[in-house]
Order: C-alpha cells, then structure tokens, then sequence
C-alpha cells in the first residue's frame, strides 16, 4: 500500500466515523485513507496472520464483520 508521502512520525488514526485514516506527523493532513467512513464505532485489527482489517461495531469478528483488509495475510 502506497501513502504517498513517507516520513517518520505518520501515523494511523480510526476515526470515529469508521474512516481509518493515515495522517502527516503534524496532524494536518491525511495521506490516504481506507474510505469506511459510514460505518460509525468500527474497530481496526492486526490478525495473527497478519491481515489489517477494519470491522462494523455491530458486526463483530464473525462473516460478514469486515468492512476493509489489507487481504495481506499469510
């Protein structure tokens, strides 16, 4: 996945709307995000297999729950 800018301090931030956003070290500007942002209270996981994957708050872990992954597990 390409943010399209690199730096250190970037980081990761679910925002309460369900939106998982990465933002600039400086807090002002987000970089990329995974575009959930209709699902309110949904919950970022790194799975043991290394998938990152966003979840609906009513949805849980179960199918059905995932709204966004990296679909990048082993």
């Amino acid at each position: 996945m390409t943010l399209g800018s690199s730096g250190w301090g970037n980081f990761l931030k679910i925002q309460q709307d369900g939106n998982a956003v990465v933002y600039k070290s400086d807090g002002t500007t987000g970089l990329w995000a995974s575009g959930t942002f209709w699902s309110g209270g949904a919950y970022l996981k790194l799975q043991d297999d290394g998938n990152l994957v966003i979840y609906k708050a009513d949805g849980g872990e179960g199918v059905g729950g995932a709204i966004w992954s990296t679909n990048t597990f082993v």
